[in-house]
């Protein structure tokens, strides 16, 4: 990976920390935020007898540890390679899913596997 794609993950993973935050905190405060909340994924809203708003909290904050170590990740020795078989990891793989750490083939192998 270069500095230039280490960098520009580095710019997209913040972005995103700054606006799970702020997601948070307008869930947590129960202030309604009509541009994020349209922004949230449906899958982040949940049945269940908590509700929504702490569907998302809970949600925004397991995808904020992920990133967090993402961003300790990318300054290690192994940014960019394969967990699984430490083949490298397509730059767009990375920008599209930035907590991602398997490669093409490991993650279809990954997806193979649960639907058996």
């Amino acid at each position: 990976m270069t500095d230039k794609e280490r960098e520009e993950l580095k710019s997209i993973i913040l972005q995103r920390i700054e606006f799970l935050l702020v997601l948070i905190d307008s869930n947590a405060c129960g202030n309604a935020h009509p541009v994020l909340d349209n922004q949230v994924p449906v899958n982040m809203f949940d049945a269940g007898t908590r509700g929504p708003k702490s569907s998302v909290i809970d949600q925004s904050e397991i995808e904020l540890t992920q990133l967090t170590r993402t961003l300790t990740w990318l300054e290690s020795a192994h940014v960019g390679l394969c967990e699984r078989c430490k083949q490298a990891v397509s730059f767009e793989r990375m920008k599209s899913n930035p907590v991602s750490r398997l490669c093409d083939t490991c993650t279809e192998q990954q997806l193979g596997d649960l639907n058996d």
